[in-house]
């Protein structure tokens, strides 16, 4: 018997203390989507101006019958998952049906598995026989948890990096929500049942609760507003504590362990074209010290950096690798100017996950000089400067 957490509890409570609402619906951009995905105009035409879990539902309600409804359904999953702000969907969606000539087929090999055998049969379905590459269990569970039978047991769950960062935070529960683990899914979906039979609610109920309490910390577009405990008493240059381990690519699609592209150009500037996806998958705060830039204020400040900085591409790094989108994080303009142009040590990463595990080391060690730096120019500043 698994107890249940305090954490879990208190979400559940605070859920059914505003009325039980549903998660609401999110507006998505329909005309790019059929601009994109022409052949599927009728069933992208069909669906709402806004998504939310019972429209996707009844959406891949046939998903088995056919490749093509499977495809429909499949487009109508990645339309909620990622509604308006996030503006390379629809290529990864793209990217992901071109992968191989029989991604139809497998989506409803899916569809067929997890409606006729479950859960766990769907989940192993999608990391073996049915893989498709930029596919990975974020929005994979999407799709079982949208195509899955209602009244079926185990119910399939969505299971992603917000849930599995609360999880974490919040519960000391640490389950790898990135890369494919059929353990992993399964201890997960054991976990959430007997909290969710233990607390009376479905375990659909407890997932969303728990996401939704994430993505509104996070203050992502799925959430309830703007960053929780974002209004502090100097909400532009306040230094909030992080845990010293943090890393923000763990809200990146797919974790932050593959490459997203490189971020789009727009205008050339990075507060309204190549530095928005970096800002929202952080939470609409710096990286490095906190600031919240949420306000328009504090949006002001935003800037991009290179993790991993720019010109190592020139010191034999892969220039794909360094330019991507997973690669920057947002920050404020005055944490950008800290250490952002000092070279990377050591020999060149031989394969992607050593350039991530790079990286996430770069970042944990520059975010805490900063963070030295910082404290620094705030006692100079209080002592000589900070009116009296």
């Amino acid at each position: 018997m698994h107890e249940v957490p305090s954490s879990v509890r208190r979400v559940v409570e605070d859920w059914r203390a505003a009325g039980q609402p549903p998660q609401p619906p999110i507006p998505w951009p329909r005309q790019r989507w059929i601009e994109d995905f022409p052949e599927h105009r009728d069933a992208l035409a069909r669906l709402p101006d806004r998504l939310d879990r019972n429209d996707v539902r009844a959406a891949g309600a046939d998903a088995p019958r056919s490749t093509g409804q499977a495809v429909d359904a499949f487009l109508a999953a990645m339309a909620w998952g990622y509604g308006d702000t996030v503006g390379y969907g629809r290529f990864r969606t793209r990217r992901i049906l071109d992968s191989r000539e029989d991604a139809p087929d497998r989506l409803r090999a899916v569809a067929i598995a997890v409606a006729e055998e479950g859960a766990i049969f769907g989940y192993r379905a999608l990391a073996t026989t049915s893989r498709l590459e930029g596919l990975g269990p974020a929005f994979g569970t999407k799709l079982l948890y949208f195509w899955q039978p209602p009244g079926a047991r185990p119910q399939a769950l969505i299971f992603d990096a917000f849930v599995a960062g609360w999880l974490d935070r919040h519960a000391g529960i640490r389950i790898d929500a990135v890369q494919w683990s059929v353990k992993a899914y399964s201890r997960y979906l054991e976990l959430m049942h007997t909290w969710a039979d233990e607390l009376r609610v479905q375990p659909d109920e407890l997932e969303m609760c728990i996401f939704r309490d994430e993505a509104s910390g996070r203050g992502s577009q799925w959430g309830d507003g703007r960053p929780k405990g974002s209004l502090g008493a100097d909400p532009v240059f306040e230094l909030v504590s992080r845990s010293p381990t943090y890393l923000p690519f763990a809200a990146y699609p797919q974790g932050g362990r593959a490459l997203l592209g490189k971020p789009r150009g727009g205008d050339g500037t990075a507060r309204r074209s190549y530095g928005v996806a970096a800002l929202q998958w952080g939470g609409y705060r710096c990286a490095y010290c906190d600031l919240d830039m949420s306000t328009f204020e504090g949006w002001l400040q935003l800037s991009i950096d290179h993790v991993v900085p720019q010109q190592m591409h020139g010191q034999g790094y892969p220039a794909e690798w360094v330019l991507d989108a997973a690669n920057v994080v947002a920050a404020c303009v005055a944490c950008n100017g800290y250490f952002n142009r000092d070279p990377v040590l050591g020999d060149v990463p031989a394969t992607l996950e050593a350039f991530f595990e790079l990286r996430d080391r770069v970042f944990k060690e520059r975010r805490a000089r900063i963070q030295e730096r910082r404290s620094a120019e705030r006692s100079w500043f209080e002592a000589n400067l900070k009116p009296r």
